[in-house]
């Protein structure tokens, strides 16, 4: 029993502070009503391994490894440029990408490992869409590690100020999305790969529904502790152009072709 450490349930540690210092714009919230209806949606899941991710990387980058790139990063940067592409944006219009992050390492001091809570931020990477079209996958992944790294202590308490300021109004995640936003989210560390039920290990895991349009989830790929799967949900129409700007991505830097499968708005499934 010595060695058991209790959680923490210290809730003040993100508490705002007095008087509310907001020194960024957080458009991460919004107090829009969301939409009266759901549009009809096509969820498509595609696999990517780490070879894969590692060749885009250093291949993109022709061995210029200066900046770090998380896989999150680099499968982002490759979603993110292959929906621009799927839409057909103008060169000129302003891209955002809206991604989850944790902030238990980022506080100063860090919040303690024993803590227990909500500590997940939301954050746009932003940027005009002929700078993700026209450029390689790992510099579109070097927007969105810049736009992570830039979760600071400052930004964080920034934003627990501004929703403290905003309390009591209706205030919600801007999750309706525009044309021209994204929206992805990874899962890929719960251990659900791991689940046993007396069947042995899942063959498959995949999310129930459609979630929401324009929205992306990162998940481990089964049996593959070194592999992905990667959830995308569009507007039917849209998904034909990203499936192929996402192929050609892969095979225009040498990797292997993965199979994909869709997940249709109603739950059913069916292999391509």
């Amino acid at each position: 029993m010595a060695n058991i450490i209790p959680p923490s349930f210290d809730h003040n540690l993100l508490c705002g502070r007095s008087p509310p210092r907001i020194s960024f714009h957080h458009p991460e919230y919004t107090t829009d009503p969301p939409p009266a209806s759901a549009p009809t949606l096509v969820t498509s899941a595609f696999n990517i391994s780490s070879g894969q991710i590692f060749f885009l990387n250093n291949q993109s980058r022709g061995g210029n490894k200066s900046t770090r790139i998380s896989s999150f990063s680099m499968i982002s940067g490759l979603v993110w440029k292959c929906y621009c592409i799927s839409q057909g944006l103008a060169p000129s219009t302003q891209a955002r990408l809206m991604f989850n992050a944790s902030i238990h390492k980022r506080l100063c001091p860090p919040l303690p490992k024993t803590y227990f809570g909500n500590a997940v931020i939301r954050k746009f990477a932003t940027s005009k869409v002929s700078q993700i079209t026209s450029n390689p996958v790992a510099a579109v992944a070097e927007i969105v590690q810049t736009a992570i790294d830039g979760i600071t202590d400052d930004f964080i308490r920034s934003f627990i100020d501004y929703l403290e300021v905003m309390k009591g109004r209706i205030l919600r995640p801007a999750l309706d999305l525009k044309q021209s936003e994204l929206r992805i989210s990874s899962i890929s560390r719960l251990p659900a790969s791991d689940a046993d039920f007396g069947w042995g290990a899942p063959q498959q895991l995949s999310m129930a529904e459609a979630t929401g349009n324009n929205v992306v989830y990162v998940l481990d790929e089964p049996g593959n502790k070194r592999g992905y799967q990667v959830y995308v949900t569009l507007d039917p129409t849209l998904m034909p152009r990203f499936k192929k700007a996402f192929y050609q991505e892969l095979l225009s830097e040498g990797t292997e072709k993965h199979d994909y499968f869709t997940l249709q708005s109603t739950g059913n499934r069916s292999r391509i």
